[in-house]
């Protein structure tokens, strides 16, 4: 009779794996370390993962995926409720909230992988992750400006990677918070006022209804 295959075996051995990463680095943990926490054997290991790098990495890309879906998190918009800039804000504000209740809820996970995963060789990993939300705040500046919500008189490249690298330095910094948690809608309620508000077309009261989807602003 054929084995049932374990359905626990792959979650108990990337969450064994994330805790070893997470207490020493992925360049010093061994598989017989994953393994041990695990309480599975090395053949269970290989029936999942080539070595400890392709543990790691599919570790850092389901954490990435799972963050990219709150990013690309459309804005819920009561169709019955007049667009207004406060709307606008309050809607980008409550995403971003949940952006960072994220990073706090996961912030070991996020501050190694941050440090590249104390191993040079997973850099990229965040380089892409970055430079896709850099991308993504071109096309939602651009689109706000076209529909006139933002102004059309600066650069959007200096304008995106300025609101990129504050939200970058601001996860970075609740990753590195160990102990005490920190106000985290406050932190996002400056960060919006001193990063978004200052480019927003004030001669507008009440800037178009976005699409219902496919916005770029809904995939920012």
């Amino acid at each position: 009779m054929a084995r049932i295959a374990d359905p626990n075996l792959r979650i108990d051995l990337l969450a064994a794996a994330e805790a070893a990463f997470i207490a020493n680095g992925v360049d010093h943990t061994r598989i017989d370390d994953i393994v041990l926490r695990a309480g599975r054997s090395k053949g269970a290991f290989y029936q999942y993962f080539t070595n400890k790098e392709d543990i790691f990495r599919q570790i850092v890309e389901g954490l990435l995926a799972r963050l990219a879906t709150l990013v690309a998190k459309p804005l819920l918009i009561d169709e019955k409720q007049a667009w207004t800039p406060k709307l606008f804000f309050d809607q980008w504000r409550l995403r971003d909230e949940a952006i960072f209740e994220f990073v706090w809820a996961n912030r070991a996970l996020v501050r190694l992988i941050l440090r590249g995963g104390y191993s040079a060789h997973f850099g990229d990993l965040m380089d892409a992750f970055a430079r896709r939300t850099y991308d993504v705040i071109v096309d939602s500046v651009e689109w706000a400006k076209e529909h006139r919500v933002y102004r059309k008189d600066f650069d959007t490249h200096v304008v995106s990677v300025l609101i990129a690298g504050a939200y970058d330095r601001l996860a970075r910094e609740l990753a590195d918070t160990v102990d005490d948690r920190p106000d985290i809608r406050h932190w996002v309620a400056q960060a919006q006022a001193f990063v978004l508000r200052g480019i927003i077309d004030s001669s507008v009261e009440n800037p178009p209804r976005p699409p219902a989807t496919g916005a770029p602003w809904n995939r920012r």
